[in-house]
């Protein structure tokens, strides 16, 4: 075991610390609405902390910050990613989402685009959170089972167990209020171990010792042996692509009490994610000149953490990491399960559930969802960035469903539906055919736009109760920015009664 008595008990005490606040808080949880959406009570100050803890997650924290052991400065084009899709996250789909406001995301591709790209797009997200949860878990479970010499399966269980009692106790209330009390120990708990990083190596003068120059800038290049542009601009793509249509933001969003909220909450949050990112990022970098040839890049930082940092603050930032694993971990299940119960449950199975037993089988899912969680985590995740990567595809190519919803009139359901499936059948093709998943996803975004481009200019305009439920749709969300003309001209029926 390589973390003494006095870290293991302030690692105990903050997880029940946790479990205790989560209880509380959620004790207050009543409905399902409640459960999932947190009642849409959340200011922006608290959805700050629960939108960045749900963003900074153990893969990343773990997979995304072995990009700076391997490629150095070069690495921190990966948190650089996040000022990218985060910010047009914020500009242009914050608000739309809020002024939806539904209970699950999948409601607004039904009410867009019908029930048949609704479903796809539902078991797309539902595979996507599963097996992002699962690489999540892995990643907590190297940190503590390498910290505490636990057996794999333990540690997998050990964690789960904790964080499944916090979510099923109060569902999104639990979560975004436990993620404030682990967004303040993590705020201050990351730009510890970096300053203790940089001393304990030396810092940036001694980069040059074990990175070769074409990595000690952040000058992208298209011949790069560690980290070619297409890798760097293949993840920056597709991060953009893949948050457009998080459903984890689009709940938060849900939640936030108005616009302004969420679009404020949005911006803070990009700010906070990527300097934050950039801070782990360099750590593993700098834990490279003390340990220069680890077969398995993700322990880079942690060993920074188990081997550079004192007692107590060892304990610290075990409990930093238990933080980010619980807060990601609950926030994805209690995403999954109002999905899976309002869209499958509701939508295909009982269509005249009741509040009350949309609640009681909602929790149901997330204990299912746990279950699920563990057996992939054990038997099959091993690389925690590039399983996050494949996982993030199921999201990806819903990019242009997602971005004609809200901005392009003319876009239908053959158009939403086509582009989407071309994606998968690209992605899949590109992935067998042995490309890296980055160059995969350069390849596989245009293919997708151009499918839906065409396919939504060719396609029969709406009539009938078609276009009054696209009036009304833009009703709720404001006019399209592409077709405004025709939006307002087919509202001008619609009340009048000539659509018929």
């Amino acid at each position: 075991m390589r973390v003494g008595v006095i870290d293991l008990i302030i690692v105990i005490a903050y997880i029940a610390f946790v479990l205790w606040y989560g209880v509380y808080k959620g004790k207050k949880v009543k409905n399902y609405e409640e459960y999932v959406v947190g009642g849409r009570q959340f200011s922006a100050f608290v959805l700050v902390g629960t939108l960045i803890m749900t963003e900074l997650n153990t893969a990343s924290l773990v997979g995304l910050s072995s990009q700076g052991y391997v490629g150095g400065i070069m690495g921190l084009w990966f948190a650089i990613t996040f000022a990218a899709s985060l910010g047009i996250y914020t500009i242009f789909f914050a608000k739309k989402w809020k002024r939806f406001d539904g209970v699950s995301l999948i409601e607004m591709y039904e009410e867009r685009f019908g029930k048949s790209l609704g479903n796809l797009a539902a078991i797309m997200m539902m595979l996507a959170m599963i097996g992002l949860t699962a690489v999540y878990l892995t990643s907590a479970s190297k940190v503590f089972g390498t910290a505490f010499g636990w057996s794999y399966l333990g540690t997998i269980l050990v964690i789960t167990l904790t964080v499944l009692i916090l979510t099923l106790t109060g569902g999104l209330v639990s979560v975004v209020y436990t993620d404030m009390a682990a967004f303040l120990i993590t705020v201050i708990g990351i730009p510890i171990i970096f300053i203790t990083a940089a001393v304990k190596s030396g810092g940036f003068s001694q980069l040059s010792t074990v990175f070769d120059p074409s990595l000690l800038t952040l000058k992208p290049q298209i011949d790069n042996a560690v980290l070619p542009a297409s890798s760097i601009f293949g993840f920056m793509l597709l991060s953009v692509c893949m948050y457009q249509m998080s459903p984890w933001y689009a709940q938060r969003m849900f939640s936030a009490k108005d616009e302004k909220s969420a679009t404020k909450a949005m911006s803070w949050s990009t700010v906070g994610v990527v300097i934050l990112y950039a801070l782990l990022i360099l750590t593993s970098a700098f834990s490279r000149i003390e340990w220069t040839n680890l077969e398995d890049p993700d322990m880079g930082l942690i060993h920074a953490i188990l081997d550079w940092t004192p007692i107590v603050v060892k304990g610290f930032m075990l409990a930093v990491v238990y933080s980010v694993a619980q807060s990601t971990m609950s926030s994805i299940w209690n995403t999954n399960a109002a999905l899976i119960t309002q869209t499958m449950y509701k939508g295909w199975i009982n269509k005249e559930a009741s509040e009350e037993k949309m609640f009681s089988v909602s929790k149901v899912v997330t204990l299912i969802l746990a279950a699920i969680t563990i057996i992939i985590s054990y038997f099959f995740v091993t690389y925690v960035l590039r399983a996050l990567v494949f996982a993030d595809i199921f999201l990806m190519v819903l990019i242009f469903a997602t971005i004609a919803a809200f901005y392009w009139w003319d876009a239908g359901k053959w158009s939403a539906m086509l582009s989407t499936i071309a994606g998968l059948v690209s992605a899949a093709v590109l992935t067998f055919s042995g490309v890296g998943e980055f160059v995969m996803v350069l390849k596989t975004v245009p293919i997708i736009l151009i499918v839906g481009i065409v396919v939504g200019l060719l396609e029969p305009k709406p009539t009938g109760e078609d276009l009054k439920r696209r009036v009304e749709f833009y009703d709720k969300v404001g006019a399209p920015a592409f077709g405004k003309k025709k939006y307002l001209e087919a509202k001008k029926l619609v009340e009048s009664g000539a659509y018929k």
